[in-house]
């Protein structure tokens, strides 16, 4: 059967669906372990259709990424040229209710993978350009006299990363170990004493 090209229409819902299913499956499996044909049959699309949208399967991962990470990215973006005492708290409430909570696993897994072609995508296609608004906000949050001068923006970005990535990534030993289920609910109020801490924490104390 030809694929053919598909009317605009069908290929924003065949584009879509094929990232709704690549994130499903990359998120519990590892990268090696999902086929495209799983990917495929997960979306209800032609296979073919992922070469013609994203070249192959690693382009389908990155956009599958990308598209996860978008409320976090919006963010940085929308806060850098004017940034408020708020960002932090926005930062955490966005990480909290607009990314899933398997997020985390999935990006330490990459970076443990023999994969380097996915690894280098992961560093430097997602994870550093990020972490270059991050410091750029927090470096203008030290100018505006709002967040502690005497705070290492670097320091700040590696604390903001461990707080958001390491109770994601700590979802299984939490749920098992600690009894602390990772329902909606519980992630909202661990935001909220991430906040708390952060507030307290790193803001010039005329601002927390």
């Amino acid at each position: 059967m030809k694929t053919g090209r598909p009317r605009q229409s069908e290929k924003t819902d065949a584009r879509s669906a094929l990232i709704a299913a690549a994130q499903e499956l990359f998120l519990k499996h590892d990268f090696d372990h999902v086929s495209t044909r799983q990917i495929a049959n997960l979306a209800g699309v032609n296979s073919a259709l992922i070469a013609y949208y994203f070249g192959n399967k690693i382009g389908l991962f990155e956009n599958a990424m990308k598209e996860m990470l978008a409320p976090v990215v919006t963010l940085l973006n929308e806060t850098i040229q004017d940034p408020s005492p708020e960002f932090l708290k926005q930062l955490m409430l966005t990480v909290s209710r607009r990314i899933p909570a398997d997020m985390a696993r999935l990006i330490i897994r990459t970076l443990l993978s023999d994969n380097q072609l996915l690894k280098t995508l992961v560093v430097n296609e997602l994870a550093r350009p990020m972490n270059v608004r991050l410091r750029k906000v927090l470096t203008k949050l030290q100018n505006n006299n709002l967040i502690d001068p005497a705070e290492d923006p670097k320091l700040l970005s590696f604390l903001l990363a461990a707080l958001l990535i390491f109770p994601l990534a700590m979802q299984p030993i939490g749920e098992e170990i600690l009894d602390y289920p990772f329902n909606a609910e519980n992630r909202e109020r661990l935001a909220q004493a991430q906040i708390t801490l952060l507030m307290h924490g790193v803001l010039n104390p005329a601002h927390s």
